[in-house]
Formats: C-alpha cells, structure tokens, sequence
C-alpha cells in the first residue's frame, strides 16, 4: 500500500494573510522603463493690468531681445570654442619646457585681441589609472585624491538632526579637523505654503516675499 502524502496542489495551497492596511510601498530600483509623458493641456493665467499699453511694449520687447540674445549666445558660444581649441595648442605649444608658463595666448583681430587664459583649476578625473599610465612616478607628486562628503539635511527626521550632527563634529573633532565640517543654516517653506499663502496670509504676502522671496523665472511663452 502507498503511504506517501500526495504533494500539495496550487489549488490546496493555503490562503495568504491579507496584506496590513496602509500605503504599499514598492521598492523601485530604477529597471522599470519611465512612462511617457503626457502633454498638459494649455493654462490660462490671470494678466497684469495694462491700462495703457506699457507692459505689451515691455513684453515684446523682452521677447524680442531673447531672440536676439539666443541668437548671440550661440554665435559667442560657437567661436569661443574654436578659440579654446586653436588656443589650447599654441598654449603648450609656447610654454612648452618653461618653469614660469605664460597664463594666456591671445588671438589678434583687425580692431581686437582676445585673451584666451588656461586656469589653474581643473574638474578633475575619474581614472587614476589612466593618470598614472602616462605620468609614471610623477602621479603620486602632482595628484592626489579629493572627495566632498554631502549630507541632505532635508533626508534627515528633525528629532534625529541634532544627535547626528553632534556625533560627525565629534568624529572630526576626534581626528583633529574640525574646520573640514561647515553648515549653513535656513528656513525652507512647507510644499503647501507656495499655495496656502494666498488664502492664509494674504494681508502679509509682501511682507513674506521680502523675506523669503520665491524663484522668479521670465521667458517668452511657446
């Protein structure tokens, strides 16, 4: 006689545990394609006051000057690379073997001359390798590895900030350098204030943009 327990069947299998109340939450890695983005339809927006013409004469003209200016931009842009580029090679070119390089070359015009200076200050790589397989022993002399450590305060519950901030300024204290930690401090508005204020506080709306004033872009609509 066969005494072995028949395996479990996906109809026998039992039940889950409904799942807690509450938000699920998954855990998003990044593999997941974006949706498109769906176009917004067209607002509406309430106008300035123009009782006498001035703001549509400001407002054309502002239009006007930004065609220009994107006009320009890409013109200066444009020659400012190809400048960069013929400079960079007179540059090494010129200070080639020097202990006291020249900061600049210059490009000479008809009615101009154009300095076009190599600074002493430089992004930086992220192969050190590479570095060393041209420079050899002189890379250990000439580089050195710089980092910047960053900290969101806005990731950090407010109960927890005063102990965390406690304990790295300890930390830094501890291996003698202090000075390496700087904080700047400041009061950031709720997501709801840009909104609620209007209906809040309105009698001190001027008031609050004098002291915390919102980012004011202008552009030329479309």
């Amino acid at each position: 006689m066969n005494t072995t327990t028949p395996a479990t069947t996906a109809a026998q299998a039992p039940t889950p545990a409904p799942a807690a109340p509450g938000i699920q939450m998954l855990d998003i890695l990044g593999t997941l394609a974006k949706p498109a983005a769906t176009k917004s339809s067209a607002k509406t927006y309430p106008a300035i006051p123009d009782p006498d013409g001035s703001v549509a004469a400001i407002a054309d003209q502002f239009a006007s000057d930004i065609d220009e200016w994107k006009a320009l931009d890409s013109s200066i842009s444009i020659s400012k690379a190809e400048l960069t580029t013929l400079g960079r090679l007179a540059f090494y070119a010129a200070n080639r073997g020097l202990k006291e390089p020249a900061s600049s070359v210059v490009a000479r015009g008809t009615k101009s001359e154009i300095l076009v200076t190599f600074q002493n200050r430089y992004t930086g790589s992220a192969d050190p390798a590479a570095v060393t397989a041209l420079i050899g022993d002189n890379a250990g002399r000439f580089f050195y590895q710089s980092f910047e450590l960053k900290i969101d305060g806005d990731s950090i519950p407010a109960e927890k900030a005063p102990a965390i901030i406690a304990e790295i300024s300890e930390v830094l204290t501890r291996h003698g350098c202090p000075a390496a930690l700087t904080a700047a401090a400041k009061i950031k508005p709720t997501k709801e204030y840009h909104a609620a204020r209007h209906a809040w506080l309105p009698e001190v709306n001027l008031e609050l943009d004098r002291l915390i004033p919102p980012v004011a872009v202008v552009r030329v609509k479309g």
